[in-house]
């Protein structure tokens, strides 16, 4: 347009319009779009101290490593809708923190994340009273298969169909910490089916529908490593269950060889059943759970003396374990300590927790525990609580402060600077300093554990360094610094704004998105929008942001001006049009696009790359950009091509990787995809002198087979056939759809028909595979006999050569020892064979050229060639259960 054309070309009469250099203050954008200024991600650690009147406390427990979504990209939640742009649904998934720009209740919401890693989800940063995620037909929130190091903090799930708060089927390192669960049909926050290294601090756990199960379940091999520590637990459910504070039950292994549950300092009031008024109880282990119950406060109408108790179900198992010591009762009279404890001492293996007596906890807890601020429902909830039998209690740790100094600015080739923080605290001492870099170039922190540190090798750009302190009774603050990096005078480059293209509404549509983006050599500081001239109307909701929303535009012609600023003062501008025509069909919603990754992939070193097929399609649009990224698996796995529809993985190891397609529109929304690469370790070669290949089968999952009660199913097929001469084979038995209760079983087999005299030879590797029921590998040769079929064959039982004999329906094991077989060894397997018609013939078996087995019988006479079958054999222990058969990796060679 002619507008835009002599705006374009007049940049010095815009830019002494547009002097004043306004700074970044943050990004605020109309939907769930990942921020991609360093400056403006969000570390936990900043949140943690500037968005909640709450003390911060430091994670503690088994999840206390967890790494959450720290340093990785902040994606912003702007409205309350269930799905869709914009929305906390939308929002949801790996290398991510997650802020809500928003406060209030998102309806009909489920999330159950898979492969989900590096997640923080941070309800702090929501204006009060907060985020509530209530009413969905499944669970609230739940992590399960591949899903580690997550951090959920300050969300409240309610009225859900299942559990609230669920982690499961293997997840780990996963951390909720202030968070309030209350209303759900099943559990509040249920931990099983293999999950560890989990905790669950801070938070208020309040009771469930009339049919739910109760507060918590901690269960299921191999479960284990999990922290929950300074909770409010209450159970009161009117005419329903009030029980599993938690129920823990079904350890990994013997009792006590693996800490399931570690259970301290938390409040369990209004336990039992009929709303806390009748029989039931408060915490329960059985099942051959294993447990620290310790410096907890129970009180209830109930009857008081199960506030903790072993194996409540007479029927369960008895060998449950755990140490119950430092209880309090609010019940005059009641010891909760009096069980059967069936622990000398406290179970142990990690998991530290800063311990306050049974009464002083319950007193952080009743003040402390839930998503902050208290919203009505956890206020009445909490009003309750009264706590008896405690008499006066000490304060309360409080926060220390922190300041991590002033702001500075250098200039290169200056590349160093010296920041200097201070620390207090009122009630007590500092006891660590910790400083981290949260955003800006590579740079050295040359005292990281002090109070002041020189920080050297900076570069041009804009750092942030967090000076966390944590006191000696394990309460953490936090303060930020900036530290401003000029490039050497003379070499800064202004920047390039582009203000995006112009656009055109229709009312009544009265309002548009502008998109604006900025390079620079070094980096873009910040952003400033203003309008340069049209009708009236037209309100700019976020001048300092890259994007921004027009509202209010009336019919005409509205000119807007983008200016970039750099880190070092130097800027430039760009202007977009924005043209209102008469009323009209308002244009329609953009959809998310829609992002296919390809089929999964798998491959066996030596190869080491694959081609990864990736496409992505637009309803209303078209795709304007890809992005492929690595989400998880070993080291290598370069992406050759991150933002082409295909690209080339290189340098791959042996592991399972997952990578991720991030497909945009042309209209900025998105949509993801992953795909999961399967490498297989390098195949054993085969020994020297192997001859001609003659037939190759890799890798085949097709064939599958039931099986029952143990009784053996063969499947066998025909690979390949020739005339007279020596053969050799290898197969590689590697399955990795079946483990333990299985076993594997590699065949050789050859027939003859023709009155023949020769020698088959084989070589055999033997892997050291599972001995159940006497397995290996196998080596038979069937000739056919007067009247019924014989097999002659060679089997690995327990670790050594043995013959077995079937004539018909016998089956006979030859008695003594051939030879023992060792692991990963390669053995050479020789039949001498000679048949005559309707004479005496015989097989020979040598192993290293040593006889060691000779059977003579009768055969009829026949015509054929003969021909080598190689197969595997598998079948299970127990009843009803499926067998996997496959040829993996086979190989026939020709001397």
């Amino acid at each position: 347009m002619k507008a835009k054309q002599f705006l374009l070309n007049s940049k010095a009469l815009v830019a002494a319009i547009f002097s004043a250099a306004i700074f970044f203050a943050g990004c605020k954008k109309d939907d769930a779009m990942a921020e991609t200024t360093p400056e403006v991600s969000l570390s936990t650690e900043a949140t943690e101290a500037t968005a909640s009147a709450t003390a911060v406390r430091a994670l503690e427990g088994y999840g206390a490593t967890t790494l959450g979504g720290t340093g990785k990209t902040v994606y912003r939640v702007t409205n309350l809708n269930s799905s869709g742009s914009g929305s906390f649904m939308a929002a949801l998934g790996s290398n991510r923190t997650i802020v809500f720009d928003v406060a209030g209740t998102i309806n009909n919401f489920s999330y159950t994340g898979y492969n989900v890693t590096n997640l923080t989800i941070d309800g702090t940063t929501a204006p009060s009273p907060g985020i509530t995620v209530s009413g969905g037909s499944s669970n609230g929130i739940a992590f399960e298969d591949g899903c580690h190091d997550i951090i959920v903090k300050n969300i409240r799930v309610r009225n859900m169909g299942n559990d609230g708060f669920a982690v499961t089927n293997g997840a780990y390192n996963i951390v909720f910490d202030h968070v309030s669960s209350s209303g759900n049909h099943d559990g509040n926050l249920d931990v099983t089916a293999g999950a560890y290294n989990v905790t669950v601090q801070y938070s208020l756990l309040g009771g469930g529908a009339s049919d739910w199960s109760g507060n918590m379940l901690i269960a299921y091999t191999p479960t284990r490593n999990v922290s929950v520590h300074h909770n409010l637990l209450l159970s009161k459910t009117t005419g329903g269950v009030g029980e599993r504070n938690p129920m823990v039950h079904s350890s990994n292994g013997s009792p006590g060889s693996n800490m399931m549950v570690d259970f301290r300092n938390n409040l369990v009031y209004n336990w039992g059943r009929n709303g806390g008024t009748g029989s039931g109880y408060g915490t329960g282990i059985d099942y051959e759970g294993t447990a620290n119950v310790i410096n907890n406060f129970y009180q209830s109408a109930a009857a008081a003396s199960s506030a903790v108790s072993m194996d409540p179900d007479p029927t369960a198992g008895s060998g449950s374990q755990a140490y119950i010591a430092g209880n309090v009762s609010g019940n005059s009279g009641v010891n909760p300590n009096s069980g059967s404890n069936r622990a000398m001492y406290p179970i142990t293996g990690g998991g530290v927790v800063t311990t306050q007596s049974a009464c002083e906890a319950a007193t952080i807890v009743r003040a402390e525990a839930g998503a902050q601020p208290l919203d009505a429902i956890d206020q009445a909830l909490i009003a309750q609580v009264s706590l008896t039998a405690c008499g006066t209690v000490p304060p309360s740790n409080q926060a220390p402060t922190v300041s991590a100094g002033s702001n500075n600015s250098i200039t290169l080739p200056t590349s160093s600077v010296t920041l200097t923080g201070t620390a207090s605290d009122p009630d007590g001492t500092i006891s660590s300093y910790a400083w981290t870099k949260t955003s800006g170039p590579a740079a050295t922190i040359g005292s990281p554990s002090s109070v002041s540190t020189t920080v050297s090798g900076l570069t041009a750009g804009t750092y942030v360094f967090n000076l966390r302190v944590t006191d000696n009774g394990g309460l953490t603050a936090n303060s930020s610094v900036t530290v401003t990096v000029a490039a050497a005078s003379g070499t800064n480059q202004n920047p390039v704004s582009n203000a995006g293209p112009d656009k055109a509404v229709t009312l009544p549509t009265n309002s548009t998105t502008l998109t604006g983006s900025a390079t620079d050599d070094v980096q873009v500081a910040s952003y400033y929008w203003e309008k340069v001239s049209g009708p009236s109307g037209g309100a700019i909701t976020s001048p300092t942001s890259a994007t921004t929303t027009i509202t209010g535009l009336n019919v005409g012609t509205y000119v807007y001006n983008l200016r970039a600023t750099d880190n070092v003062g130097a800027t430039s501008n760009d202007a977009v049009n924005v043209v209102v025509s008469g009323s009209g069909t308002p244009p329609p919603i953009n959809t998310n696009p829609i992002s296919n990754a390809g089929a999964d992939k798998s491959i066996t070193l030596p190869t080491n790359s694959v081609t990864l097929n990736g496409s992505g399609t637009d309803n209303g649009g078209s795709i304007a950009g890809y992005l492929w990224e690595k989400i998880s698996g070993p080291s290598g796995g370069s992406i050759s091509s991150p933002n082409s529809a295909t690209t080339n993985i290189t340098g791959l190891n042996a592991g399972t990787y997952v990578y991720n397609l991030r497909v945009t529109d042309n209209q900025g929304a998105t949509g993801n995809d992953g795909v999961t690469i399967v490498v297989n370790g390098v195949t054993t070669p085969p020994p020297v002198g192997y001859g001609t290949l003659l037939y190759t089968q890799l890798y085949d999952v097709s064939s599958s087979v039931n099986t029952s009660g143990g009784i053996r199913n063969t499947r066998s097929t025909s690979l390949y056939k020739t005339g007279p001469g020596s053969f050799r084979s290898e197969v590689r038995y590697a399955d990795r759809n079946l483990n333990n209760g299985y076993r594997g079983e590699m065949a050789y087999q050859g027939t003859t028909y023709n009155p023949t005299e020769g020698v088959i030879e084989y070589d055999v590797y033997y892997q050291g595979w599972k001995n159940w029921g006497g397995g290996g590998s196998t080596i038979l040769w069937q000739p056919t006999t007067s009247g019924a079929s014989a097999v002659v064959g060679l089997q690995n039982y327990d670790g050594n050569f043995k013959v077995v004999r079937a004539i018909g329906s016998t089956v006979t094991q030859q008695s003594g020892t051939l030879r023992a077989v060792a692991p990963n060894t390669w053995y050479k397997m020789r039949w001498e064979v000679k048949w005559s018609s309707s004479s005496d013939g015989y097989i020979r078996l040598y192993i290293d050229n040593v006889l060691y087995y000779s059977f003579t019988g009768q055969t009829t006479d026949g015509s054929g060639t003969p021909y080598l079958k190689v197969g595997q054999n598998r079948w299970s222990i127990t009843s009803g259960s499926n067998s996997v058969v496959h040829y993996d990796n086979l190989r026939i060679y020709q001397k």
